[in-house]
């Protein structure tokens, strides 16, 4: 599941972040052993690892990753921090 938040700070231009969105995110390997990260949308594939991934949106351009915590608790507090979240 997806969660998105308005940037309270943004400027109306490309320049800031219009929104950030928070996304619970797991690291698979595929036939050829390489690993990669996904969003996790389903239950069908448990990955190697589970974690929570803020990313900032920028209109027209789409999202850019920004950190990676843990816990959904962590990265709530950092959006908290950032002024995203009271």
């Amino acid at each position: 599941m997806t969660s998105t938040y308005q940037d309270p700070l943004h400027d109306g231009t490309n320049t800031t972040f219009d929104a950030y969105e928070l996304q619970e995110v797991g690291e698979y390997v595929d036939e050829q052993g390489r690993a990669y990260v996904e969003p996790i949308f389903s239950k069908k594939a448990e990955p190697m690892k589970r974690f929570w991934t803020i990313y900032g949106h920028t209109q027209g351009e789409g999202v850019m990753a920004l950190v990676d915590v843990d816990k959904e608790e962590n990265a709530l507090d950092i959006l908290r921090r950032m002024g995203v979240l009271k």
